[in-house]
């Protein structure tokens, strides 16, 4: 009889110990995903940065190959290029955080509206033409869904100004 105390009160312990562990367990979860999402923030906003420095840095050869990449001499091509790959990787970079669950709707749909924005543009359309083969094949149909969007209208073009 002594006994058969004993292992209950040891069963109930056990079953204290696994309900404590659970919940340690979903709060260092909870914390893994508020690192990632803080992390993911962060490297967001670093890379837009060192985006915008180039653009900043090239603004003549990026305004000007935004309508007529093709036609620009080789080095301003070389200057818009820089800033095009690196905003290129940047919207890459987003789409697949967004297809891993890293990055939530409203920054992801945020994203692709300003990929959209740039490529409506005649000079993105032409420069992507040349480099698209450089970014994952995933990213490519990405951007291939938005370019048959904006071609067919299933997409608005944004105003581009002017």
């Amino acid at each position: 009889m002594i006994w058969d105390v004993i292992g209950a009160i040891a069963e109930v312990i056990g079953a204290v110990a696994v309900v404590v562990s659970i919940i340690y367990l979903a709060r260092q979860v909870r914390q893994g995903v508020n690192s990632i999402d803080n992390a993911t923030f962060s490297e967001t906003a670093t890379s837009w940065r060192e985006v915008l420095g180039l653009t900043t840095q090239y603004t003549e050869e990026f305004l000007s190959g935004l309508t007529q990449y093709t036609s620009m001499p080789p080095v301003k091509k070389w200057k818009f290029s820089s800033v095009m790959h690196g905003q290129m990787s940047n919207f890459e970079n987003f789409h697949l955080k967004r297809q891993k669950g890293w990055l939530d709707e409203e920054q992801a749909e945020r994203w692709r509206q300003l990929l959209i924005w740039y490529l409506s543009w005649p000079g993105v359309e032409q420069w992507w033409e040349q480099f698209f083969q450089i970014y994952t094949v995933q990213f490519q149909k990405h951007v291939s869904e938005i370019r048959k969007g904006l071609e067919d209208g299933s997409i608005s073009k944004p105003d581009l100004g002017g």
